[in-house]
């Protein structure tokens, strides 16, 4: 009972944290969010659901191995005018156990076993799946924030740009045509900040109903740091990694061994195999003595129109069905790792080469505007010039966060992020 009760007061603290996070209007950090998730998530629940019937149905198995022990009672009626018996009550207790059945009992318990590894190994890559999908959408989240506010700067800048060029044009020092192609970029920078506030509150929706959560306005999240590469493993490393943790390849292994455990079933039913068993009968009402039997024998199906020979060749295709399906997911995760470590090499240099351009696109900008202060370049130039440092510092962003996704996706691919 100390058991259990730990158990439910350790599920009630996390249900309650997860409570206390949905309900928090404080920004939440991808923690908090993976966390919910866990808690919340509807997938995550029917595989804990699966894995808890898996877990009684090879609870189930095992109790073959213990003895029965049942109870009876039995009430006489004797007809009136019977001599010779007695109306009453016996009472009994019978106790009994399956000594041998040439291994039927031991194939059910294995495959059992078995069947519980495969859901276990479901739901730990459902997991690594929600895990993922979450940290996905918390980082596009922030990509449309930081777009939004790539956005909400330029529109600043171009109201400026405007400014100063209209002084100039009060002064007569510029032409009011100078003016217009500024005023256009203005409104259409207006029209671009209004989309990407709309992408935010997208991509804040989108994050929560990955989290199992209904939707609520004034989401917020944390920004998050940008670990540096070298903390990885090299890629052979991260191939065996993959190889050792990989759900998918317990679900596959354990899979090989219900195939194998059915042939057992399939050749046990097929051949003779002994079936011992024992039974005892203790009275405890009534007046009868106790009785005792122990039985053995031999069980052999002589003719059932091929129905046995037919499951035991089926037992054998499924096992090498198994073995294929267990080669081919080498080969799948193999190159899952393969390609995320491509994308996230190419992500790397994709950010490296960003930042450059937008140390470039700064200081070009800036020297437009001083050309434009001295008279020696024309507002198209300034507009020129900050357009390329907008499409610039838009694509630092994508890149940072394509490189953090890239991230995720090659923890995913090595079987890591369980949340635990």
């Amino acid at each position: 009972m100390a058991t259990w009760g730990r158990i439910f007061g350790m599920c009630w603290l996390l249900a309650t944290g997860a409570l206390a996070l949905a309900q928090s209007t404080a920004p939440l950090s991808l923690r908090d969010c993976v966390a919910l998730a866990l808690v919340r998530q509807v997938d995550i629940r029917l595989g804990q659901n699966d894995a808890a019937v898996a877990r009684d149905r090879a609870a189930q198995a095992r109790s073959s191995y213990y003895p029965q022990i049942s109870a009876s009672t039995t009430k006489n009626w004797t007809p009136a005018g019977q001599p010779g018996t007695n109306t009453g009550v016996s009472t009994a207790v019978t106790v009994a156990q399956n000594l041998y059945d040439g291994g039927l009992r031991e194939a059910q318990v294995a495959t059992a076993r078995y069947s519980l590894q495969q859901t276990e190994a479901v739901l730990s890559r459902t997991q690594q799946t929600v895990v993922f999908s979450v940290t996905k959408a918390y980082l596009s989240l922030l990509r449309a924030q930081a777009l939004a506010g790539v956005s909400a700067q330029q529109t600043t800048v171009t109201e400026e740009q405007l400014r100063q060029v209209q002084a100039r044009i009060d002064a007569g020092k510029a032409a009011g045509v100078d003016a217009l192609p500024i005023k256009a970029q203005l409104a259409s920078a207006r029209v671009d900040t209004l989309a990407a506030q709309n992408s935010v509150a997208t991509s804040a929706i989108q994050l929560q109903q990955a989290m199992g959560l209904t939707p609520v306005a004034g989401f917020a999240v944390q920004e998050v740091t940008v670990p540096h590469t070298s903390l990885l493993p090299a890629y052979d490393e991260g191939l065996r990694v993959a190889l050792q943790q990989r759900p998918e390849l317990r679900e596959q292994r354990a899979g090989i061994g219900t195939a194998k455990t059915g042939i057992t079933l399939a050749k046990i039913n097929l051949l003779p195999h002994p079936v011992v068993a024992a039974q005892y009968t203790q009275p405890i009402t009534g007046g009868a003595a106790h009785t005792y039997s122990v039985s053995a024998g031999v069980s052999w199906n002589l003719f059932d129109g091929a129905n046995a020979r037919s499951a035991y060749h089926e037992a054998q295709t499924n096992l090498a069905s198994a073995q294929t399906r267990a080669a081919q997911m080498i080969c799948d995760i193999t190159a899952e790792v393969q390609s995320a470590y491509l994308t996230l090499s190419s992500a790397q240099e994709r950010m490296t080469a960003s930042g450059l351009n937008v140390d470039a696109a700064q200081q070009n900008l800036d020297a437009q505007q001083g050309r434009y202060t001295l008279g020696l370049a024309v507002p198209l130039d300034l507009l020129n010039a900050q357009l390329a440092l907008t499409t610039a510092q838009s694509n630092a962003v994508q890149a940072q966060y394509d490189y953090l996704t890239a991230l995720a996706q090659l923890q995913y691919a090595l079987g890591e992020g369980t949340g635990k």
